[in-house]
């Protein structure tokens, strides 16, 4: 219920003004993966192989980048000089690449120019906890550093395939 209501109020607050460009989100993205708490989400299903999965809906370009539309604009090739196995897969394609739908990384953030707040979660199935990561990011002369970070756990009901 905790993990419902955090994700619910990203959400609700992911709507205004947003001022980071892609870059900004990738960068703080770098920063959150390098995270030693952050590391159980490499493991999260042995579908993953140890790769990051994130899911990407089509991406369709509005004229002014909406936090939304930075979100899903993500690509693989946006990971390729990061330090982890970062898959980024179409919906459409977990099926037939043979991964669980519930491995995925989910991403919320919201911010203004020199501030993010980016939550993460997603299920590690052999401990049958979800994580959920909540990190501050700060922009201070053009580089961002995290202020805070929180995670939490929560035992979750595991479906049979």
């Amino acid at each position: 219920m905790k993990t419902f209501i955090q994700t619910a109020i990203f959400i609700l607050f992911a709507f205004p003004v947003f001022g980071q460009t892609k870059a900004d989100f990738l960068d703080c993205l770098n920063l959150i993966f390098n995270q030693y708490e952050f590391q159980p989400a490499f493991s999260s299903h042995e579908t993953t192989q140890g790769q990051l999965i994130i899911s990407s809906p089509e991406y369709q370009r509005a004229r002014k980048p909406s936090i939304s539309d930075i979100r899903n604009s993500i690509r693989q090739e946006d990971f390729y000089d990061f330090d982890h196995d970062i898959k980024v897969v179409m919906l459409d394609d977990f099926e037939r690449l043979g991964i669980q739908r519930e491995a995925d990384l989910k991403i919320f953030l919201t911010g203004s120019e020199s501030e993010m707040s980016i939550l993460l979660n997603t299920i590690i199935w052999n401990e049958s906890q979800r994580y959920s990561w909540s990190y501050y990011l700060v922009k201070t002369d053009d580089e961002w550093e995290i202020k805070s970070s929180h995670l939490s756990k929560e035992m979750v009901k595991l479906p049979v395939w």
